[in-house]
C-alpha cells in the first residue's frame, strides 16, 4: 500500500517537474500542458487500478466537471489581478478568496 502510493507520487510528480522545466524554455506551452487533464488522466487511471469502477469514477469525474468552474474563475481572477499590475501573491489571494466563495456558494446548493 505504501509502495503504490509512493510510485504513484514519484510518477505524479515527473509530470509536474517535466511542465515546469517545459516552463522555462516556452511557457505558453507548460500552460497549455499544465491545463489539459493530466492530473486528472493520472488520478482516473490510479482510481481504475485500484479496481474502483464506474461508481466512483462517475462521481469523481462529476466532482472534477463541477470544480473547472471553480478554477476558471480564479485563472481569470489572477490573471485580470496580474494584468492590472498586483503582485502575484495578491493576485493568488484574491483569486483563492473568488474560488472559496464559489465553493462555498456550490455547497450551500447541495451541488456536491
Amino acid at each position: 500500500m505504501i509502495m503504490s502510493l509512493l510510485v504513484k507520487s514519484a510518477l505524479s510528480g515527473v509530470i509536474v517537474l517535466a511542465i515546469l522545466l517545459l516552463a522555462r524554455s516556452n511557457p505558453r506551452l507548460a500552460g497549455w500542458l499544465t491545463a489539459m487533464p493530466l492530473i486528472t488522466a493520472i488520478s482516473l487511471g490510479w482510481l481504475w487500478l485500484d479496481g474502483n469502477r464506474s461508481p466512483v469514477l462517475t462521481t469523481y469525474l462529476t466532482g472534477v466537471l463541477i470544480g473547472v468552474g471553480q478554477t476558471a474563475l480564479l485563472l481569470g481572477t489572477v490573471l485580470l489581478r496580474v494584468k492590472a499590475g498586483a503582485s502575484l501573491s495578491d493576485a493568488l489571494l484574491t483569486g483563492a478568496a473568488v474560488w472559496a466563495v464559489a465553493s462555498f456558494v456550490i455547497y450551500e446548493a447541495k451541488i456536491i
